[in-house]
Formats: C-alpha cells, structure tokens, sequence
C-alpha cells in the first residue's frame, strides 16, 4: 500500500506572503518524505472567492518540490491542459 499527501495549498484571509507559504509548502514534502511517504499531489485553482489562488499551476509548483526531494513522487490532481499550451 502507497500512502500519499494531498496538498491542498491555501492561504484563508490572504494573511501570509506568497513566499512564505511556498517555503511552507517545501518543508511538507521534504517532511513527508522523510517520513516516508510515497507521494505528494497538488492541484490548480485560479479563481479563488478571494480573489487569489495559493497553486494557480501545478507543474511549476511540482518542478520546484522535485529540486528538493529525491524520492517521493508528484502528482498533479487536475491540471486544466488549454491553459499551458507550448
């Protein structure tokens, strides 16, 4: 049995910076992977009732999390693909 994390990345109230949350978000995986887990996964939201999104693209935000673990896999819940058109 694989066990894995569903990071649901938000930011209620927009109280914190973006870079805050982002490198709240990298001790996560490096923490569940440590503890070994076998997957995270994030998901891409645009349009939040605040009016900002924590995780507006998945991709990036997995190549990041890749630089910084060596083990766990990424997962991308649900990417919206006419977005990110190459």
């Amino acid at each position: 049995m694989d066990f894995g994390y569903f990071a649901n990345v938000s930011n209620p109230g927009l109280v914190k910076p973006y870079g805050q949350i982002l490198g709240e978000v990298r001790d996560l995986a490096v923490t569940i992977e440590d503890a070994g887990w076998d997957s995270i996964w994030f998901t891409e939201h645009h349009f939040g009732h605040e009016g900002f999104e924590v995780c507006p693209n998945a991709i990036m935000l997995c190549t990041d999390i890749a630089a910084r673990t060596s083990r766990i896999r990424l997962g991308q819940a649900a990417n919206i693909v006419t977005f990110w058109n190459p």
